[in-house]
């Protein structure tokens, strides 16, 4: 979802979104990281990109959730397309579930509720596209 959000913003010089990241070391699953990501985007005269760099911090769960309150939709983009509004501590704590089971499109995919889902966020893209 993040390169799709990335795609969708791609004229915009500076962006700030709230992601997660969740490394695996030797098959396991460690510890969900909550990071703030800063893009900033070059344009020649042209109007085309010649140089975009990311700057990535660990935050705290408090803002995290401080940066939902205000603006959702630099949170994990297109999360409240897909009905989760969950808070910093809950996303930490069900990260390894979402991994393994409910996050996945395929799995979403073979339930009623998960297919209404995807629908949503299909409908989303559209209109951005």
């Amino acid at each position: 979802c993040t390169i799709l959000a990335d795609l969708c913003s791609s004229s915009e010089k500076h962006l700030v979104r709230y992601n997660t990241s969740t490394p695996k070391r030797n098959g396991k699953i460690m510890d969900t990281l909550l990071l703030r990501r800063e893009t900033f985007r070059t344009f020649n005269d042209e109007g085309k990109i010649v140089r975009v760099q990311h700057v990535v911090t660990r935050v705290t769960e408090e803002e995290y959730d401080a940066a939902y309150r205000s603006d959702p939709s630099i949170c994990r983009p297109f999360s409240s397309v897909l009905g989760d509004y969950r808070t910093a501590s809950e996303i930490v704590a069900e990260t390894p579930r979402d991994i393994l089971f409910d996050g996945q499109f395929a799995r979403m995919a073979q339930t009623a509720e998960g297919a209404k889902k995807l629908k949503r966020l299909q409908a989303c893209l559209r209109l951005r596209f």
